[in-house]
């Protein structure tokens, strides 16, 4: 017997990056939203573009996640 586990709830997916991050809402295994997160310069300092890239995600779970919701689960790729 085979199935899929399905998560439950919100879970935010971010496939990050300095420059642009990829990120994406899911609630019940089913996809709810995406946006890229950019930063002003790659030229800036790593701190400045996170900063940059922030109110973006604020924004972003401002518009998608309801304000009773929480997020369950974060996935986020892991680096070296």
């Amino acid at each position: 017997m085979s199935f899929m586990l399905k998560e439950q709830g919100y879970v935010l997916a971010i496939d990050q990056a300095s420059n642009a991050a990829g990120v994406s809402l899911w609630y019940n295994a089913a996809l709810k939203a995406t946006t890229v997160l950019r930063s002003t310069s790659e030229k800036d300092p790593i701190s400045q573009r996170l900063q940059d890239q922030l109110p973006q995600l604020d924004a972003f779970l401002s518009k998608h996640l309801p304000d009773s919701a929480r997020i369950t689960k974060i996935i986020f790729e892991g680096v070296r």
